[in-house]
């Protein structure tokens, strides 16, 4: 019954992209005051240096998520194995003016609360748990023209804010094409919406809010995930020689 009341909400996300949802099936009340707030916080577009996209067809694409953190890898302060867990992920497929979120931006509520399930729709692609937390899970998405640009963001957890994704990857490339196979190695990144320095630490709200930011250490521990992208249907007419 749970299964099947988060997909309902899920898909009426994907309907309506300019809205925010929340998957616990809070009561319209609290929908309502989480859609206020999440929407006087969206991130303002940033600007990015990019080329107009010139394919003339559309791409679908597999989205995987390999979990590389491990007791085995990254051993200090490791915290219970009950709690360790990937949140959903949670992206979109958009055009340059729109920002899910960008490094030294301060983080919207938005993004604050993607842990609490809070999301800005396109894509979600289930998490991992506890004994799963370095195996894979994947989704697709489809781009086009206008709407090529890929931004995701996932939680570690337990954390106080640690998260990682990317933040507006182009698919399209000069060449009127779109992107071939391609791999990410992900490090935690700082969202500056609390001051814990543990995993399972007190939770500590950091006002006023700092940029985000990537974790750095002096001794800087093996990548945490990995990301990887391939096509997998070209969808249309491909653009005589290259060009539309």
């Amino acid at each position: 019954m749970y299964a099947n009341k988060r997909a309902a909400i899920a898909a009426h996300c994907t309907e309506h992209l300019e809205q925010q949802c929340t998957l616990d099936g809070d009561n319209n009340q609290s929908k309502n005051k989480q859609k206020e707030m999440m929407m006087t916080n969206i991130p303002k577009a940033v600007d990015r240096p990019c080329h107009p996209c010139c394919a003339c067809d559309e791409a679908k694409f597999q989205f995987t998520f390999q979990g590389l953190w491990s007791k085995q890898s990254h051993p200090k302060d490791w915290p219970a194995e009950h709690l360790l867990h990937w949140s959903d992920i949670i992206g979109a497929v958009h055009s340059e003016e729109y920002s899910l979120w960008n490094f030294g931006d301060i983080a919207s509520n938005g993004l604050k609360q993607t842990k609490l399930g809070v999301i800005r729709n396109l894509m979600i692609v289930p998490g991992l748990w506890t004994v799963n937390i370095s195996k894979t899970t994947t989704g697709a998405f489809t781009t086009s023209r206008n709407h090529h640009f890929l931004s995701f963001v996932t939680m570690l957890g337990p954390s106080p804010d640690w998260i990682t994704g990317v933040s507006a990857l182009d698919l399209c490339l000069p060449n009127c094409t779109w992107l071939d196979n391609y791999e990410e190695l992900h490090h935690p990144i700082d969202a500056g919406t609390d001051m814990g320095v543990r995993y399972d630490g007190p939770k500590r709200p950091e006002n006023p809010r700092k940029p985000i930011a990537p974790i750095v250490s002096s001794n800087q521990p093996p990548p945490f995930a990995k990301l990887s992208i391939k096509p997998i249907m070209v969808q249309g007419v491909a653009c005589p020689n290259g060009r539309p």
